[in-house]
């Protein structure tokens, strides 16, 4: 029961921190996430990416244009050099991850300070390395998305499908993985 209170105050406490003070952390690392969507999608070259906020809500957006034109399926899409499409994610969605991961580390009973710090890092040095594949991945969904519905094409994808699961809980389940996995490796 301990356990529980404490990781419940703890992904509260860092949660609110997290959304107070994470944008700065997220503006540094837009360069790394714009060089791997560039990387893993060359169709789209990347404009800008930006954290701003919409409504009350901060996010990642990227405008971004076609690079070069393609076929898919029945219909070849042209370069259109004035042609610009966004993509974004909320950075809530982005911390929820690594709220739950610290909140495990810290609330985890029995540990020692040394290996608790040891675990810290892990759990950072994790859930970088998770955002890197998160990032440019929902991304790309939400521009294929795109295409697809202008296009009127139906088919399955499992970018969407990773999306779904990520914005709907995944990223917790991920944030709990990352961290018993730091716990365990420390």
């Amino acid at each position: 029961m301990r356990f529980a209170i404490m990781f419940f105050c703890y992904v509260l406490g860092i949660g609110l921190a997290l959304n107070a003070f994470f944008s700065p952390c997220i503006q540094a690392l837009l360069p790394l996430f714009k060089g791997l969507l560039t990387l893993i999608d060359g169709h789209f070259e990347v404009i800008s990416a930006q954290v701003t906020t919409v409504g009350d809500a901060q996010v990642i957006d990227f405008e971004v244009r076609l690079a070069k034109s393609f076929w898919l399926g029945k219909h070849f899409i042209e370069v259109d050099p004035s042609g610009v499409a966004h993509a974004s994610t909320t950075l809530v969605h982005l911390w929820q991850s690594l709220a739950v991961c610290l909140a495990l580390i810290l609330s985890w009973p029995e540990i020692l300070m040394r290996k608790r710090l040891l675990a810290l890092a892990y759990g950072l040095l994790g859930t970088l390395l998770v955002w890197c594949i998160d990032v440019p991945f929902v991304l790309l969904a939400a521009l294929w998305q795109m295409i697809d519905a202008h296009y009127g094409i139906a088919d399955f994808s499992i970018l969407t499908d990773w999306q779904q699961v990520l914005e709907n809980g995944g990223r917790l389940i991920l944030g709990l993985m990352i961290g018993c996995l730091a716990i365990f490796l420390a």
